[in-house]
């Protein structure tokens, strides 16, 4: 940017809402604790996203949800069939990953140590693709990479 457009801009930190106060917000509003706890930690705290996955309302965040869902739940040959229709938009390959992502960083957590490991590899894969994807690389080829790595 030119030094005289910076110097007229002012910086403005926006936090995300505290988790506690977005909890009690959610229960006012009568949805289950458990599906609070989910959508928090899937939308990682964001309230914009987590309205979306709370109301079930179509949204590019519950069709990633989905697509995620179908992708990890899917054989190595399934997900390789996918590739095609996944790698056509880049803004919902963007959705569909952070939210893998977050899944990841949650099974991660898990008590057993398979599930874990499994999902580290997962986790792993997910953020280098997406770290690959903001680099402007040939997203089939990618894809095809993410998906033999979550094998």
């Amino acid at each position: 940017m030119l030094p005289t457009i910076i110097s007229r801009l002012s910086l403005i930190a926006v936090h995300k809402p505290n988790t506690a106060k977005l909890n009690e917000h959610y229960l006012s509003l009568d949805y289950e604790q458990k599906d609070i706890k989910q959508a928090l930690l899937v939308s990682d705290g964001l309230p914009g996203l987590a309205d979306q996955l709370l109301s079930g309302e179509d949204g590019s965040i519950n069709e990633a949800l989905d697509a995620a869902r179908k992708i990890l739940s899917s054989t190595t040959f399934e997900r390789l069939s996918l590739i095609n229709d996944l790698s056509r938009n880049k803004s919902e390959l963007n959705s569909i990953l952070f939210v893998i992502k977050q899944m990841a960083k949650i099974g991660v957590n898990s008590n057993d140590p398979k599930s874990a490991n499994r999902w580290r590899k997962v986790l792993s894969a997910t953020l280098d693709s997406e770290r690959k994807l903001d680099s402007n690389v040939q997203v089939k080829l990618l894809l095809t990479d993410y998906v033999l790595k979550l094998a």
